[in-house]
C-alpha cells in the first residue's frame, strides 16, 4: 500500500509567510530544517550587518523615518525575497512532511520564540525609545537605546504586561543585584504616574545633599567640577542652528559626561538644598534647561528604588550615523 502524497505547498502562501513570518519560518514550513537554521542565522546576521553599516555611514538614516522600521526594511525585507524565490523553487510534493512543517510544529516554534523574547526583555535587555531632548548630548531625540534589566536586579516595573506589580503586590520584595551609582543613566517609572516610563541620569544617592547654584552642580556641600567644552548645534523652531554651551561634568567618583546649560540663572539654576530620603535617588537630565526632574519636586521628585527598571547601556539606533552602536556615557 503507497503513502498518500501531499500536494506542494501553495504558492501565495509561501509569499504571505515569508513576508509576514520571515525566512526561516518559510523554510520550515517547507518541511526544511536546515534551510530554515541557516536563514535564521542569516537574519540575524543581516541586522548585525545593516546596524554595523548604519554606524559607519555606508547607510544613512532617512529623515522622517522611524529608525526601527528602516533597520527592518534594509535588514530582513531582501533576504525575505530571497527565501521566497528560493522556497518557490524548491517546493515539492512530499509523501511525508515532519513535525515541524505541520500547524502544530510552525505554532511551537512561534510560542519558543515568544517566550525566549519575554525572557530577554524581561530579565535581561529591554529596547526603549528616546521621545524627547532632556537628555541631550546624552541621548538625544529619536535614539534607541538597551537598557540592562538585571543591573539594578528586579522590582514592580521589571517584567512586562504589568506583571511585577502583581507578584510585588502580593508582598514580594526587590531582588537587589547592586545599589546604582552615581552618573548611572537610569529609566525609571514617574513616581506620580507609575504608567510613564523617565530616563535621566542619577547624581544624587541616599543621604546626598544636592544643590544648584547658578547652574553648577552642588554635592555634599562641594561644587562638581565643571569645565566648559565648546558648543553643542541645536536647531531652533524657525529652521536654523544656534550654539548652546556645553560643559564637562566631573562626579566625585571620576565619573564623566556633557551637559548642556544655556542660562545660568533660570529656576532651575538655583534651588534649594534636597537631601536625598532612604531608599531615594534624586535625578536630573542633561539639557538642564529643558528637563523636568528631581528639582521639580511635584512633578518628579526622589525616585524610589522600587520604580527603577534598568540602566541605558547602549545606543542601537540613531538619526546620527556616528551615534549607533555606541555606549552611553
Amino acid at each position: 500500500m503507497s503513502a498518500s502524497v501531499t500536494e506542494p505547498r501553495g504558492r501565495l502562501l509561501i509569499v504571505l509567510i515569508g513576508m509576514v513570518l520571515g525566512p526561516a519560518v518559510l523554510m520550515w514550513f517547507l518541511g526544511r530544517g536546515r534551510l530554515g537554521v541557516l536563514y535564521l542565522l542569516g537574519t540575524i546576521g543581516c541586522i548585525c550587518l545593516a546596524l554595523f553599516l548604519f554606524a559607519n555611514g555606508t547607510l544613512v538614516p532617512v529623515a522622517g523615518f522611524d529608525f526601527a522600521t528602516m533597520l527592518q526594511v534594509v535588514a530582513t525585507l531582501p533576504l525575505a525575497l530571497v527565501a521566497i524565490v528560493h522556497a518557490l523553487s524548491i517546493r515539492t510534493a512530499s509523501t511525508a512532511r515532519p513535525w515541524f512543517s505541520r500547524w502544530y510544529g510552525l505554532a511551537a516554534i512561534y510560542v519558543l520564540f515568544v517566550v525566549v523574547a519575554f525572557v530577554v526583555r524581561a530579565f535581561l535587555f529591554q529596547p526603549f525609545s528616546i521621545p524627547s531632548g532632556s537628555m541631550t548630548p546624552s541621548l538625544k531625540l529619536g535614539d534607541y537605546i538597551f537598557v540592562n534589566k538585571y543591573s539594578y536586579g528586579y522590582g514592580p516595573y521589571s517584567l512586562p504586561l504589568g506583571l511585577g506589580e502583581n507578584i510585588w503586590d502580593a508582598g514580594a520584595t526587590r531582588m537587589t543585584r547592586r545599589l546604582p551609582e552615581r552618573g548611572d543613566v537610569a529609566v525609571f517609572r514617574l513616581p506620580r504616574d507609575p504608567e510613564i516610563d523617565y530616563v535621566k541620569r542619577i547624581i544624587g544617592l541616599p543621604g546626598d545633599r544636592v544643590q544648584m547654584k547658578d547652574g553648577r552642580l552642588i554635592l555634599n556641600g562641594a561644587a562638581v567640577e565643571t569645565i566648559k567644552a565648546g558648543e553643542e548645534l541645536r536647531e531652533t523652531a524657525f529652521g536654523t542652528n544656534r550654539g548652546v554651551p556645553r560643559f564637562r561634568e566631573t562626579l566625585p567618583s571620576g565619573r564623566s559626561y556633557f551637559v548642556l546649560d544655556a542660562r545660568q540663572s533660570s529656576f532651575p539654576d538655583n534651588t534649594e538644598e534636597y537631601v536625598v530620603p532612604e531608599g531615594h535617588f534624586f535625578v536630573l537630565g542633561d539639557n538642564r534647561d529643558n528637563s523636568t526632574d528631581s528639582r521639580f519636586q511635584r512633578d518628579v521628585g526622589f525616585i524610589p528604588l522600587e520604580n527603577l527598571i534598568g540602566k541605558a547601556t547602549l545606543i542601537f539606533g540613531s538619526k546620527q550615523p556616528d551615534r549607533i552602536l555606541t555606549w552611553v556615557e
